[in-house]
């Protein structure tokens, strides 16, 4: 029993590690109607499955900027840095939307502070 829990925590870990990485995928191909293959004009999205055109960079949901490359697409996480200092009477929080740390006072929720 011992031994299954250290194996599912090393598991667990391997897995938190592997989700800070680059995400690759190859663009499909597909075959016309005479049964040759068409070189693909567009990559399609791991995560919601959105088309994107080659050459398109877009972001998820989940803050991976991805490209679509002729061969297929590339999905990397954002870099998001906290900042070292915010002003006391202000909270940070985390906005999934721009993938960055926007802050707020606390008595004013709708008052932003400078960062």
């Amino acid at each position: 029993m011992k031994l299954f829990l250290a194996c599912a925590l090393l598991l667990c870990a391997a897995l938190h590690l592997s989700q800070s990485q680059c995400l690759e995928g190859l663009a499909s191909m597909e075959m016309s109607a005479d049964g040759q293959y068409v070189v693909p004009t567009h990559c399609t999205d791991p995560f919601d499955s959105t088309p994107y055109p080659i050459g398109a960079v877009w972001r998820t949901g989940d803050c991976m900027e991805c490209l679509c490359e002729g061969g297929g697409f590339r999905c990397c996480p954002v870099e998001v840095t906290r900042p070292e200092r915010v002003p006391e009477d202000c909270v940070l929080l985390f906005d999934e939307e721009s993938c960055g740390f926007k802050a707020f006072n606390i008595n004013d929720p709708s008052e932003s502070c400078p960062l």
